[in-house]
Parts: C-alpha cells; sequence; structure tokens
C-alpha cells in the first residue's frame, strides 16, 4: 500500500510553521522587556512600603493604605506595564531613551505611590496619566515625514578649536565657583547635604547658580565620554588628562553646591554609553542591570550600611517625584488650589512640613500651571522635547548624543520642562556636539 506525499503542500506546510515561529520570535525580547518591567516595578513597590516605615516618622510618608489587597496590587501593575509595552527596545533614537527614563523614574513613581498615600482619592487620575503617557509613546513613535529634520553645521571646528574653546569655558566655570563660594574643596557627607545646598543658595549669584548645574550634568560628563574615547584609540595621555579635569570639576561642584546627582552623573553618563554602543537590545540592557541591582540591595537591607544607601537611592530616584506629583495633585486639582509660582515651596510645606522645594517634575509642573489643561499642555511640550532632540542625532553621535540625553531624562522627572533647556544644560549639550562635530566623526 503506497503513500502518497504532495512535495508542494508539505513545503507549504513547512514554510507556515517557520513563517509563524519566527512571529513568535519577534515577539520575545518585546515580552523579556515585559517581565523585566514586571520585576522592576514589583522590586519598587516592595521598597516603598519599606521606606513608607523607615521614614514613618517624616511627615509625608504616612501610607494609611500599603496593606493593599492582591487585585489591587495586579490594578497598579497593568497601568505601569500599558506605556512600557510600546517603549522601543532596539532601534535607537535619543527620544527614545528619554521616554525610558521619564518612565521609570517619574511615571512609576506616580502609578505606585498614589493609592498608598494619605489623600483623597480620585479613581480617573491614574488612567488619565496611563493613557496621557501612552499616547506621546506611541505618536512618537510614528514616523512623521515633516518632522523629519536633521541638523548638519555648515562649517565644522577643527579639533583643536574645539578643545581650546572647551577648556577656555572650563577654567572659566572652575573660577567663577572659587569665586562666589571660596576655595572650599571639602565635599560634605552624602548623607547630610542640605546645609551646604543652602549656603550655596545664599550665596551664589544667577550666573553662578546656571554655571554650577550645567557644568556639572553637562560639561563634566561630556569630558568623562571624550576621555573614554581617547582611551578607546589609544589616546593614554589624552584621556588621563581629559579624566582628570572631568573628576575634579565634579569634586568642585558637589563641594561647593552638595548636589548629590552631580557626583554621579559622569558615571551614568559613561554607563549609559557603554549600554548604548552595543546596540542591540539597549532598553533590555538597562532594565536587566536596574532589576538585577534593586533585589541585590533588596536582599542585603538587613546590613545597616546597604539599608541606608538603597533606601536612600530608590526613594530619591523612583519615589519622591511620584509622590510630589501625587501631593500636586491633590493640592491643586482636588482642592482647587492656586499658586502656581511658589507650587514646589507650598506643597513641601503642607504635606512634608518643611520650608525645601518639592519639584514635581513633567507632570506635577503642569497641573500647578492649569490643572488638567496644564497636563496636556505639558505632555505635547513633552512630545516636540522628543522630537527636538532627535533633530541633533547623527549615525556617528547618536550614542554619546543619548548617553547625555539621560542626564535630562533625570532632570524632567523632578523639574518643569522648561528648566531643561537652560538651567540643565540641554541648549548647551547641542552647542557642544555642534561644536566637536568634527571629533566626533573621527572618535565616536
Amino acid at each position: 500500500m503506497g503513500i502518497d506525499i504532495d512535495v508542494n503542500e508539505l513545503y507549504g506546510k513547512c514554510v507556515r510553521i517557520l513563517a509563524s515561529s519566527n512571529q513568535v520570535m519577534s515577539h520575545l525580547p518585546r515580552l523579556y522587556i515585559l517581565f523585566l518591567l514586571t520585576l522592576v516595578v514589583i522590586g519598587v513597590n516592595l521598597y516603598f512600603y519599606e521606606i513608607c516605615d523607615f521614614f514613618s516618622m517624616v511627615e509625608g510618608y504616612q501610607c494609611p493604605n500599603k496593606n493593599q489587597a492582591i487585585s489591587d496590587t495586579a490594578i497598579t501593575l497593568v497601568y505601569c506595564l500599558i506605556p512600557g509595552f510600546f517603549i522601543r527596545y532596539k532601534i535607537f533614537r535619543p527620544s527614545d531613551l528619554l521616554i525610558l527614563l521619564v518612565y521609570l523614574m517619574h511615571y512609576l513613581g506616580i502609578i505606585i505611590t498614589y493609592p498608598n498615600l494619605n489623600i483623597a482619592q480620585f479613581d480617573w487620575w491614574r488612567p488619565i496619566v496611563c493613557l496621557s503617557f501612552t499616547l506621546v509613546i506611541i505618536v512618537n513613535n510614528i514616523k512623521f515625514s515633516y518632522l523629519n529634520i536633521r541638523f548638519k553645521p555648515v562649517k565644522k571646528l577643527s579639533i583643536g578649536l574645539s578643545f581650546f574653546i572647551l577648556f577656555i569655558f572650563y577654567f572659566g566655570c572652575v573660577l567663577l565657583i572659587f569665586r562666589e563660594n571660596g576655595l572650599n574643596l571639602s565635599p560634605p557627607n552624602i548623607t547630610d547635604v542640605y546645609g551646604v545646598r543652602e549656603a550655596f543658595v545664599n550665596n551664589s549669584s544667577l550666573l553662578g547658580g546656571y554655571v554650577s548645574v550645567i557644568s556639572g550634568y553637562v560639561l563634566s560628563p561630556f569630558m568623562m565620554v571624550l576621555a573614554l574615547l581617547f582611551w578607546n584609540r589609544d589616546k593614554v595621555g589624552k584621556a588621563a588628562m581629559v579624566f582628570i579635569a572631568s573628576i575634579f570639576l565634579s569634586f568642585v561642584i558637589y563641594s561647593a553646591t552638595g548636589f548629590k546627582s552631580v557626583a554621579f552623573s559622569s558615571f551614568t553618563v559613561i554607563l549609559f554609553y557603554i549600554f548604548l554602543k552595543t546596540k542591540d537590545f539597549y532598553a533590555i540592557k538597562i532594565l536587566s542591570l536596574l532589576a538585577i541591582t534593586i533585589y541585590t540591595f533588596y536582599l542585603a537591607l538587613p546590613f545597616s550600611l546597604i539599608n541606608i544607601v538603597a533606601l536612600h537611592w530608590i526613594r530619591r530616584v523612583f519615589i519622591v517625584p511620584g509622590m510630589n506629583v501625587n501631593y500636586f495633585f491633590d493640592y491643586f486639582v482636588n482642592n482647587n488650589s492656586e499658586g502656581w509660582s511658589n507650587a514646589p515651596f507650598i506643597v513641601s510645606e503642607i504635606y512634608y512640613g518643611t520650608s525645601g522645594s518639592a519639584n514635581a517634575g513633567l507632570i506635577g509642573d503642569g497641573l500647578a500651571r492649569a490643572g488638567w489643561l496644564g497636563l496636556v499642555f505639558n505632555m505635547f511640550l513633552f512630545f516636540l522635547t522628543l522630537k527636538f532632540v532627535d533633530i541633533f542625532k547623527t549615525e556617528k553621535n547618536k550614542y554619546l548624543y543619548g548617553a547625555m540625553i539621560s542626564t535630562v531624562g533625570y532632570a524632567l522627572s523632578n523639574s518643569s520642562i522648561t528648566t531643561i533647556f537652560l538651567t540643565y544644560g540641554l541648549f548647551f549639550i547641542i552647542i557642544l556636539f555642534i561644536v566637536f562635530d568634527r571629533f566626533l566623526e573621527k572618535y565616536a
């Protein structure tokens, strides 16, 4: 008894099976991203409960609803993951990293902390934030031909002239900081910097304040990456000189201002540059490292030193920005209050009982400006900012440019969107890349 085999039909079935398996494989990275995001969200949620206990005597950290039902925790997880599903994980643009950082350091904190805080609950608050942030991500992923603009400098400066301009500005910044704050080379204790910050605010001029922040967030990290580029080309002497200059500048700024973020900004930029330079699945690598770090620290919480470092780090980076936004929402929307110009000081006094400044980043700033309308307006400005930063990307500089943009992501999570251009140096980042265009073509 013979068996008839239709070769063409068998071949067609094999092709269909392979095609379906390829479709499954193509979705694996995105599924893995969602898995990593789930780990991060659960980890930050666990830390939030620890932070509520650790800071329970501090006003503003009382969490009466922290013992949530599993169903409520599941809803929080869903709100957290919806925008994450649309984040681009492979083909890199600087705006993609900016979205990822604002998502991690701003959005997640809002969603996780809101139902646990001692404020009036509004059921539609988290869905509205989720929808607005997700829409920005989706629209940014769409290619608009009329927005696909690329900047090209008319005349490229020589490498020697580029470094001459850089070091003139460098020495000018150092001298101005010394002039306004004295020759202070004694860094404050990293857990107690507020006295130094207050003295800096009282003693510095407007120019001195701008120069200190821009130097710490832009100039020092940029020089650190230049040192790495020299090192990769075996220019050891030049690499050492630029590296030492970068470290010294960060040290001077931290000693004068007490800004902890300045102390770590250069190493953060280097870390992002290394991740982005590997090209494939940059988001997976960033989230993997974040998840490993979060759970390693969590398991080590019984050790007192790790406990202090981990709780302060998670609180400052992931929890406080979201808490501040939710307090802004309660004050300006739930209570129909006014006072946008002094919003950070008002919220700090009412909810934390201190005379500090509770800055609330992208979303909180919008609420303080004009309530719901302000939220819509700020999300539109965020979209325009994403398109703006991509204008200056080239194939040669995109990974270095993206790494430098990481400091802007931190600023967006903690300050108003208008401050990132001057105060936190986005315009200055762009100027540096124009000045060093020829150098980056050769070394990047």
